[in-house]
């Protein structure tokens, strides 16, 4: 990837670039796919094109979000939440959003923007290969000189895949045709004008449990993807932990779900359930392997 940023708008927000594993959201591929249809590979796509969502600075466990259902029209993310007065304990909520008020960002440079032309000035070697342009009835490969003589280029153009000619009209519709490329680049951002928009849908009160020698597990997965079937697999304790006395208050009962991610989906019959759970399970269980802090 060339980031061709002499031909960038100078109006893109930028903040710095985010810290996350991309490289490894092939995983969370594998984990859809082994949840829903018991394969890794599977014959449809099940797992969303875009598999992370920041706010603020994306450089806390609370700034960071995983996509679970994406739709053109809204979108679904799980995160970690503080629980009340204790700002070290967390729980999962699942957030629903409609996509109009939600940004995409450039993972390696921080810049922040809006839609399938913005993406096309950034990753302008990219789009070389996979689009090219239409405006006045003229064909251009390249938008920046459409740009240099229409204000209202976005108004005024259209955009076409190479070879099948099939007119894209987002880029939600593109980052499902060029999934394996366009994952590794980019996710959404919520500007905090928007935060508004950002419902919460359920709070998760249960846990997992705890994944002894997570970090060698982890590295087992990176050297033989196999492995993830037996994460996936893995029996969590089923336990509940009293509330404690502090004072006048009480502490967090603390409620183990005592089953696999794997019976846990199964146990589900809504596939929209079933992704929020799988959603639940990589803030709670997988979020050190795609974030480092």
């Amino acid at each position: 990837m060339t980031l061709n940023a002499n031909n960038l708008n100078s109006n893109f927000l930028r903040i710095e670039p985010v810290k996350v594993h991309m490289e490894r959201f092939q995983y969370i591929d594998y984990i859809f796919n082994l949840c829903f249809s018991g394969n890794f590979q599977s014959p449809t796509v099940v797992s969303p094109a875009l598999k992370v969502g920041f706010m603020e600075k994306g450089s806390h466990i609370l700034e960071r979000m995983f996509v679970v259902e994406d739709f053109e029209s809204m979108l679904i993310f799980l995160r970690n939440v503080p629980l009340g007065s204790k700002p070290n304990v967390y729980i999962r909520t699942a957030h629903i959003i409609p996509r109009s008020f939600i940004n995409y960002i450039h993972f390696t440079s921080g810049i922040i923007f809006k839609d399938l032309f913005d993406y096309c000035l950034i990753e302008s070697d990219e789009i070389k290969y996979n689009l090219y342009f239409t405006h006045n009835d003229t064909i251009y490969e390249d938008l920046n000189l459409i740009i240099s003589g229409d204000i209202n280029y976005k108004k005024n153009t259209k955009i076409f895949a190479r070879g099948s000619n099939i007119e894209i009209n987002n880029l939600f519709q593109y980052s499902y045709m060029f999934k394996d490329i366009v994952q590794y680049k980019i996710g959404y951002y919520l500007l905090d004008i928007n935060y508004e928009y950002f419902h919460p849908m359920i709070n998760i009160s249960k846990n997992y449990g705890l994944l002894q020698d997570a970090l060698n597990i982890f590295n087992s997965i990176l050297l033989n993807p196999q492995i993830i079937i037996s994460l996936i697999n893995f029996q969590f304790q089923s336990s509940v932990i009293e509330d404690e006395e502090e004072g006048n208050k009480k502490g967090r009962k603390i409620k183990l779900i005592g089953m696999s991610l794997l019976d846990n989906v199964k146990s589900c019959k809504a596939n929209q359930e079933k992704r929020i759970i799988i959603g639940w399970f990589l803030c709670e269980i997988m979020y050190k392997f795609f974030f480092d802090n």
